[in-house]
Order: C-alpha cells, then sequence, then structure tokens
C-alpha cells in the first residue's frame, strides 16, 4: 500500500478514480488460460528467452520476486531486464491492451519507494 500512497502524493493524475478490477481478472484468465497452457505443453521458448546468456544460478538467485503490478495506475514494475522484455513479448500478442511496463533500479542500498519514484515520469 506504500507504493500506491506514493504514486498518489508524487503522480496523483495516474490514479484511476476506481481499480480496473475487471481488467485485472482478464490478465489473470489470459495467464492462466493461455500463457501457462503453451508454457506447459511447450516450454522451451520462454527458458530460451530467460536464460540466453545466464546460468541457471544467476537466474533463480535474482528472482525473489519478478514484477509489481500497480493496479491504480495499470503498470508493471520491474529491475529485471529480461522480464521486461518477456511481459513486452506478451503484450505485444496479448489480445487486450496490457500495463506498459517500466524498469527499476536493482540496487538493494536505494530505498524501495526511492527507486519506484525514479521509475515514474514526472507528470
Amino acid at each position: 500500500m506504500e507504493v500506491v500512497a506514493e504514486i498518489r502524493r508524487l503522480r496523483p493524475a495516474w490514479m484511476r478514480t476506481m481499480p480496473d478490477t475487471a481488467g485485472t481478472a482478464f490478465l489473470n484468465a489470459f495467464w492462466t488460460k493461455r500463457i501457462w497452457r503453451e508454457v506447459l505443453e511447450d516450454s522451451r521458448g520462454i527458458h530460451e528467452h530467460q536464460l540466453s546468456d545466464r546460468t541457471v544460478s544467476e537466474y533463480l538467485l535474482q528472482h525473489e520476486q519478478h514484477s509489481s503490478y500497480l493496479v491504480d495506475c495499470d503498470l508493471f514494475l520491474t529491475a529485471d531486464t529480461r522480464f521486461a522484455s518477456t511481459l513486452q513479448i506478451v503484450k505485444e500478442d496479448a489480445p487486450f491492451a496490457m500495463a506498459e511496463t517500466r524498469l527499476v533500479s536493482g540496487d538493494r542500498s536505494v530505498p524501495v519507494l526511492e527507486r519506484i519514484s525514479a521509475a515514474l515520469p514526472a507528470s
């Protein structure tokens, strides 16, 4: 909730008056009915995309959480460039409008809210 509070403070124009819960439900259905089914049938493509220039241990150590979806402003935030590119591929193929993806700094010495603020453009 502190992410939402920070966006309300810094970028109030980005906030929706009501969250788009139907859009979130549609996105969830898309992932569970299409993407997961495709990966279950043949997951080579996604593995090749994610691991093309990394070892498995590097990949697993960096992925406690892939991204955060900010419902109120329809944004995915991630520090993982590979995950961001995967989201872009999905967005291009999705039969519906999908949230924009923004990269945030992965530097854990910088407070989370500062990293998020830096990823959000000035309004």
